[in-house]
């Protein structure tokens, strides 16, 4: 399983700095529980203030989830290689 997290992470960081992957594992925890959903931000999180810390503080921006389910590492690694293709074809 690491390896296709791995593959899966690297893919989307490739695709830039717009998608984001969230994944978690559900019960019973083991091989194969793994779940993913690709996102995208139609509008960044935005620096709105600096604390007193000297943490900054963002905006929530807005995203939209592409996969309307979360599913499992293999399956979600064939579907975003469908959409990476289909995303370049666009372009």
């Amino acid at each position: 399983m690491a390896a296709t997290l791995i593959r899966i992470l690297k893919k989307v960081e490739d695709m830039g700095e717009y998608y984001f992957v969230v994944h978690s594992e559900i019960r019973p925890y083991g091989p194969g529980t793994r779940r993913f959903v690709l996102g995208k931000h139609i509008e960044l999180p935005e620096k709105k203030e600096v604390l007193p810390n000297g943490k900054i503080t963002r905006t929530h921006g807005k995203q939209i989830y592409l996969n309307e389910l979360p599913i499992s590492a293999l399956e979600f690694e064939e579907w975003l290689d469908n959409y990476i293709m289909n995303l370049e074809k666009r372009h």
